[in-house]
């Protein structure tokens, strides 16, 4: 059989590139080494979650930008795309496919939301009106003839027992079934600009819920009045801000707030009970899409990185994402057959699965340690205090040595997802809360102090599934003679560094006794000896002379070099920079090199070099200087820094 590269709706039966290295053969299937994108392999869940197919055709739903669907019957569906109305007949094996070329009527092919009106008649709400769709003559009409239903987006609507609800751009509307009059409720777009509502829920006080682009504003029926405060809400920071995808009730009466990028905040209608659930916590990601709760209370909730299911109960966490059949990341409208199947509208198809099939062993989300350095040094096998020498991915401890503690440590799921894999990890013992994956996959620790830690890495989401490694920093060797032996050593060594220190402090002042004299903190006197003119102008010179020569790039600048090119004496220079900027002259060059390292971290790819390389480029000449210098000004190690700008930049997108 020979196979070649797929195309997107069919990768089934393709392969990733047509080079490959290497391949195994274990019973029936053959494993290959490809050039592009690892081993040719990725676990798929059992089949659980599928993108929709019209059994016995060829058509597919997957790569159709669905927004919204209806279950009308088991055999009749209707999908909402961004390219039209799709009516879909299992019976007839037939699909229909309907456009605003064909059919003006329709408004615009944009399908925002699918609502049952009564008898075979659906309500449409599109990007530029409402209209019905007669299931029976498949035809389009105008719902009304006010201008208020054409020329805006028709985001969601809920029905009471006169009416239905719509939610609209800059405005909710209500139309009375008996009546067929329409009241309009505005929202205050003077304070919000623009602002849309976008989801509508009821509460047990009858008071509407209306999540929109800006925050979360509240009707009350009773005074026909729209206020965008609520009970809670100064205990939710920046919730003004925040857009809300979706609004619903759980079981025991509390809210559902589905936000963009601030997580799933559940509240109680009082607002005393909040609960913000976010990628703190259990959440892959902090934008949620919708939330179901089940018959056993748990909670599926759609997310950007796929649907997470939560048993509060048990505080039992899976994660269904691509490896378990979905086919992107944005699930938006959530429904559930007569057969028990869930439906979620999906950015890549119509997705379907079968929550009694799902399997609780996931092979692909167990994360695994793929290679390990010890002081720079790639290492093989570890020794694990069990199992003897082994490869990382089967450690589940290692050693080590005193004084070689610096650590780097690479991982990966057994899937192959290359970038969306999304990891998090804590050293115990060491860490004080969880980390995100840095560039790589890779995480690094330096300086570790002796002791015992261990390692937890798993993917975002899934705290039920991870690896765990102890990693045990052995004591210097001193530490095992006891207490008497370590106050000799220590008294022996003191005398004698306090000796080599004395000699070598005579030696580098008689070799540079102007930069030693330059960089004394304690010499300042209280009034300097040079006109304040002389000082100031000096100081020009000086800062212009770093901007524009950048000489700090230099690892061997001495203050000698400066007072040269400044044309002014060594005692010149210290005393500018001691009245002027109340630093010395190394302090002062350290600050430029640091600044120069942060805005390389900004500008390149740093994974290509590594920190070291960095740093010398900036002038540091020792690695031990370099991280000593950036900590004291910036308060934190090198790779603190990398791994927090890496977080924020994950958050923002």
């Amino acid at each position: 059989m020979q196979y070649t590269i797929a195309a997107d709706e069919d990768m089934k039966n393709g392969l990733r590139s047509n080079q490959f290295y290497s391949m195994y053969k274990k019973g029936t299937t053959l494993w290959l080494g490809i050039f592009s994108g690892g081993i040719a392999y990725s676990q798929i869940e059992n089949d659980a979650f599928n993108v929709y197919r019209l059994p016995g055709t060829d058509f597919t739903t997957f790569n159709r930008q669905v927004r919204s669907f209806c279950i009308v019957s088991d055999d009749i569906k209707l999908i909402g795309t961004r390219n039209g109305l799709l009516l879909v007949s299992e019976a007839e094996k037939r699909v229909q496919t309907f456009t605003t070329q064909d059919y003006p009527a329709l408004l615009s092919n944009s399908i925002l939301f699918i609502q049952p009106f009564g008898g075979d008649d659906y309500l449409i709400g599109t990007t530029k009106g409402l209209v019905l769709f007669s299931l029976k003559k498949n035809s389009f009409r105008t719902f009304s003839e006010e201008n208020v239903y054409r020329g805006t987006q028709f985001y969601s609507c809920l029905s009471d027992e006169e009416g239905i609800w719509l939610a609209t751009s800059e405005k909710v509307l209500y139309y009375n079934m008996h009546t067929n009059q329409t009241d309009i409720y505005l929202l205050d777009t003077n304070k919000y600009p623009g602002c849309s509502a976008l989801s509508l829920c009821f509460d047990s006080r009858n008071r509407l819920w209306i999540g929109t682009s800006d925050g979360i504003f509240l009707l009350d029926k009773v005074t026909r009045k729209i206020t965008d405060t609520f009970e809670g809400k100064d205990k939710l920071k920046n919730i003004s801000k925040a857009q809300i995808n979706n609004i619903s009730r759980s079981k025991n009466g509390k809210m559902f707030i589905c936000t963009d990028r601030m997580g799933l905040i559940v509240l109680n209608e009082r607002g005393t009970e909040i609960d913000i659930y976010s990628e703190d916590n259990i959440l892959p990601h902090n934008t949620v899409y919708s939330v179901y709760e089940d018959e056993q209370n748990v909670w599926w909730i759609a997310t950007m990185k796929g649907i997470l299911r939560y048993n509060r109960v048990t505080n039992k966490k899976q994660l269904y994402d691509l490896s378990a059949g979905i086919p992107g990341g944005v699930c938006r409208s959530f429904s559930k057959d007569s057969q028990g199947r869930y439906w979620w509208a999906n950015e890549m198809g119509l997705v379907v699965c079968d929550p009694y099939q799902l399997s609780q062993a996931v092979l692909c989300d167990l994360p695994r340690i793929s290679s390990v350095k010890v002081a720079g040094k790639r290492q093989q096998l570890l020794e694990d205090q069990e199992q003897g020498p082994v490869t990382p991915a089967y450690a589940k401890s290692m050693v080590l040595p005193a004084f070689q503690n610096n650590l780097e440590l690479c991982f990966s799921m057994h899937t192959y997802l290359g970038a969306l894999d999304s990891y998090q990890y804590i050293l115990e013992g060491f860490d004080e809360r969880w980390k995100y994956n840095i560039e790589n996959n890779c995480l690094s620790y330096t300086d570790l102090p002796a002791g015992t830690y261990l390692l937890r890495v798993r993917g975002q989401g899934n705290s039920d599934y991870e690896t765990q490694l102890e990693i045990i920093v052995e004591y210097p060797w001193y530490v095992t003679y006891g207490i008497a032996a370590i106050v000799v050593i220590i008294v022996l060594l003191g005398i004698g560094w306090k000796y080599w220190r004395r000699k070598v402090s005579i030696v580098e002042m008689k070799q540079d006794s102007d930069d030693e004299l330059l960089n004394t903190a304690a010499y300042k006197p209280k009034t300097p000896r040079s006109s304040q003119e002389k000082l100031d102008r000096l100081y020009e010179q000086l800062i212009h002379y770093f901007e524009t020569e950048k000489p700090y790039l230099n690892k061997q600048l001495k203050s000698a070099d400066i007072a040269a090119a400044l044309s002014c004496s060594i005692s010149s220079l210290s005393e500018c920079l001691s009245f002027k900027l109340n630093t010395n002259f190394s302090d002062f060059v350290a600050h430029y090199r640091v600044e120069a390292f942060v805005q390389k971290q900004k500008q390149e790819d740093i994974s290509l070099y590594t920190l070291m390389s960095i740093a010398e480029s900036c002038g540091f000449n020792s690695k031990s200087s370099f991280f000593r210098l950036f900590k004291k000004q910036m308060g934190c190690t090198p790779l603190e820094y990398i791994q927090k700008q890496e977080h924020d930049r994950v958050s923002k997108q």
